[in-house]
């Protein structure tokens, strides 16, 4: 069975009455649940969806006035024999009128959702060159490990990225399914696909190893630099074992596990996946031209997921690390100008501005995610951007060539089908050096609790 359906993209409005009864009678188990679910449910919704969390809606400006982009979360339960069909609009994007809120349309980029694969963190809009017409566009990361750039007027879904899968693997049972197919939208864990032959999809079901895991293939807030139409982005792989442990009258949207599904344990290298083993979680930094999808260039960053978010600002990208480490990038080529050991953990984005006197300054909290320790609010000074060693100037012009492509790797639900996008782009970039960009000095450490201590050093220790 083939379950790797990068080249679906399936238009509602396309559909016969009755290809859409066939899809969407009975989606989310509304009507005639079984007696399973009966004992299930309680008689009671079979499951739900609402808006993402971990990033903010998007209005619209220009020609996409009056327009707010939502995104929506996972549905709940995620696992289980409750919820058929594609699970309309969880895990979406979903363009509304902002004071009516009439629909204008959506993109469901996961059906039948299995995995937490919601819809939440980073989007932004912008404006690309489309078939030689000026384009408003969303550009949208989510949980499933796909960046989307889609028509922000019409839902035409442009392009879909998917990090390549030697560097960010994917297991076979991750990826998006079909929502034509019946079968697949009747699993109720993700292990069903190797299993469903052979046994039923309803109750026990073997372990799987999860990558991207419900941690997500893009969990963060991204950057976009409108100068050379470049997205910066940061992608994980962290696996793990997870396991259906089942729903009763008992357990349902309330216990333990309330999705239906457990973390069993730490992965190991079973061969399933020979780069998915805890030495081999990584993230990895892409540049992506916005016009195609095209990658420009992508750092790694080895043993550690990637949580917060990417600044970019005056030619460079801030990573931060929970590592301790601040990384800062030249944007235009991904090469490592400077790792600033902060001394903690950092799991929030850098904000960059200018004070009242005009000095530029990056600031960001050192705390660890979701960690009740003491923690602290670093201020950095940028000290003037030098294009090249001090004492000189250097200039460098870099010509993206026309690029053609039908883009159809998305599985996406949308209003429309995937265009073809054509364009040429041509940049002008101050070349940078890797020993005098921005001067950074630390200039104030907050504590924000003050019996907390953190020693901030401008390196890493020897060891």
């Amino acid at each position: 069975m083939q379950n790797v359906n990068d080249n679906i993209v399936v238009n509602l409005k396309s559909l016969t009455p009755a290809q859409l009864n066939a899809t969407l009678y009975n989606d989310w188990g509304q009507a005639d649940q079984s007696a399973q679910c009966q004992a299930i449910t309680g008689g009671g919704s079979t499951g739900s969806t609402g808006s993402g969390w971990g990033g903010a809606w998007v209005l619209g400006s220009g020609p996409t006035s009056g327009i707010v982009f939502v995104s929506t979360n996972n549905k709940d339960p995620y696992t289980g024999p409750c919820t058929p069909g594609p699970n309309l609009w969880s895990a979406s994007i979903l363009a509304l009128n902002d004071t009516s809120g009439q629909w204008r349309w959506g993109v469901q980029t996961t059906s039948h959702d299995l995995w937490d694969y919601d819809c939440s963190w980073w989007q932004a809009t912008a404006n690309e060159t489309i078939n030689g017409a000026n384009t408003p566009v969303i550009m949208k990361t989510c949980k499933n490990g796909y960046l989307y750039e889609i028509n922000a007027l019409t839902g035409d879904v442009i392009w879909a990225f998917i990090p390549p899968t030697n560097i960010v693997p994917r297991c076979y049972e991750c990826y998006n399914w079909d929502p034509m197919n019946a079968t697949q939208m009747s699993f109720d864990f993700p292990s069903a696909i190797h299993t469903f032959k052979t046994q039923p999809t309803t109750g026990p079901q073997p372990p799987y190893l999860q990558y991207p895991n419900a941690g997500a293939g893009f969990e963060d807030v991204q950057a976009y630099d409108p100068s050379t139409n470049t997205i910066f982005a940061a992608s994980q792989i962290q696996p793990n074992f997870d396991t259906y442990v089942g729903q009763n009258a008992t357990t349902y949207h309330t216990g333990a596990f309330p999705a239906g599904a457990g973390f069993v344990g730490t992965p190991i290298n079973t061969g399933t996946c020979s780069d998915c083993s805890p030495s081999n979680n990584n993230s990895t930094i892409w540049g992506i031209n916005a016009a195609t999808g095209a990658v420009l260039w992508h750092h790694f960053i080895p043993l550690l997921g990637y949580r917060g978010g990417v600044s970019s600002s005056g030619g460079l990208v801030f990573l931060t690390l929970a590592s301790g480490d601040m990384q800062i990038l030249n944007a235009a080529n991904g090469n490592l100008v400077r790792d600033f050991y902060a001394g903690g953990p950092m799991t929030e984005l850098v904000s960059i501005g200018a004070t009242a006197s005009g000095q530029m300054m990056a600031i960001t909290p050192i705390i660890g995610q979701f960690s009740t320790t003491p923690g602290a609010i670093m201020a950095l000074t940028l000290q003037g951007v030098a294009t090249g060693p001090v004492g000189t100037t250097t200039t460098e012009t870099t010509t993206t060539t026309a690029l053609s492509t039908t883009t159809t790797t998305t599985t996406a639900l949308s209003t429309t089908t995937a265009v073809s996008t054509t364009t040429s782009v041509s940049t002008s970039s101050t070349g940078v050096s890797s020993t005098a960009l921005y001067g950074v000095a630390v200039v104030a450490v907050i504590f924000i609790i003050a019996t907390g201590y953190l020693a901030m050093r401008g390196r890493k220790p020897t060891s």
